[in-house]
């Protein structure tokens, strides 16, 4: 039996980290692993995730005073917990989808003899941000091999991290779309949306002021957003200040399970964040034949200029999202022409079974020895 251990700073949210973790154990599962989790947040009555880690018969280790977590505490108590039980299992290797104080603390407790331990990192790479726990930097270079989303990330990892181990793109992927028959709206009304944590760095604020700008020109356009955060109410103010209560809907938290059904309710897809590791709702669209708009973060550029599916703009720039918006509502054959390439785009570079690949190749290149047992 082939084993694997994840190591996350949480399993709870339907979003980014939490996906590209439940993708990978999906199809390690499928290969034939042992999968087990360690994470200091995780509740099995509230986790999106409960159900899926119930059906692939994944254990999970987390700490009963998680609430503690800005204290680190809880991480340090779980990483001793971590290592004990990692002699007894024996995994070829421990893989974290972040590098969270989770991780960092694990990373600064492990034994010499440890079995390899990688981290993919999921954000921007670059220190500018400060996004990062300072223990990383500390503790970097401690593991085997770090992956991170595209070239951009590639680069700030290679700039910031002082670490001796190979750094490599590995590409994510997302869910596989239903089996829903993709239909589009009628093109009279142009509907975009926006999908994830409403939190001052999604900037959703720039796509409402879009919106405005393109009622107030006379095209008909609606702004469907899926997701809840602490800048919600100040958005819903804002759709109220430009009166678009009727073309500014939004719908909560959505299932995971549901982002099909979600995303054929829209025609186009917006990124506007300030900075992103990848943007997986990138792919998520792509896969159901939805463009997107996005601005120039984190892999936009090597998915949508390079390979196709959508647009880049200038990031954080209200009259270049406008004018790419509005060229979409004055040539609406536009959308179902990219929606077809994005598609295909998916299918040839993004699907979940190409990921799980890429991340095997990249295990192995650095000396993991997939196919035999753990001499741990």
């Amino acid at each position: 039996m082939r084993r694997l251990v994840i190591v996350t700073e949480q399993m709870i949210s339907p979003h980014g980290t939490q996906m590209l973790a439940s993708l990978v154990i999906d199809e390690a599962v499928a290969a034939g692993f042992e999968v087990v989790i360690f994470t200091p947040q995780f509740d099995s009555e509230s986790s999106f995730w409960t159900g899926f880690l119930r059906d692939k018969k994944v254990r999970v280790f987390t700490s009963s005073f998680w609430w503690l977590t800005r204290w680190y505490l809880p991480h340090r108590a779980l990483a001793r917990r971590l290592w004990r039980f990692v002699r007894d299992f024996r995994p070829h290797l421990i893989w974290s989808p972040d590098n969270e104080p989770m991780t960092c603390c694990a990373l600064a407790s492990r034994p010499k003899d440890a079995p390899p331990f990688f981290v993919h990192d999921p954000g921007e790479g670059s220190v500018e941000f400060d996004t990062y726990p300072r223990l990383w930097f500390s503790v970097c270079n401690r593991v085997a091999g770090l992956s991170v989303h595209g070239r951009r990330q590639l680069a700030n990892a290679r700039k910031h991290y002082p670490m001796e181990s190979p750094i490599k793109v590995v590409w994510p992927s997302s869910s596989r779309p239903e089996n829903l028959e993709l239909t589009y709206p009628d093109t009279s009304i142009i509907r975009f949306g926006q999908f994830g944590r409403l939190d001052e760095n999604k900037s959703v604020a720039m796509s409402i002021r879009a919106i405005a700008a393109l009622r107030a020109q006379g095209y008909a356009v609606e702004l469907h957003i899926y997701g809840r955060g602490p800048e919600e109410e100040s958005l819903m103010a804002l759709s109220r200040q430009y009166k678009l209560e009727s073309e500014v809907v939004f719908h909560g938290e959505y299932d995971w399970r549901e982002v099909g059904r979600c995303i054929n309710s829209i025609q186009v897809g917006l990124l506007t964040s300030k900075h992103e590791g990848f943007g997986l709702v990138i792919l998520e669209m792509l896969s159901r034949k939805r463009p997107v708009i996005a601005g120039d973060v984190g892999s936009t550029r090597d998915v949508l200029e390079e390979l196709g599916g959508g647009w880049v703009v200038p990031a954080q720039n209200l009259m270049a999202l406008t004018e790419q918006m509005k060229i979409l509502c004055e040539k609406p054959a536009l959308i179902q022409k990219m929606g077809a390439q994005g598609q295909e785009v998916w299918n040839e570079h993004f699907t979940p079974a190409l990921m799980f690949e890429r991340y095997l190749a990249f295990w192995q290149e650095c000396g993991v020895d997939i196919s035999c047992a753990s001499r741990w």
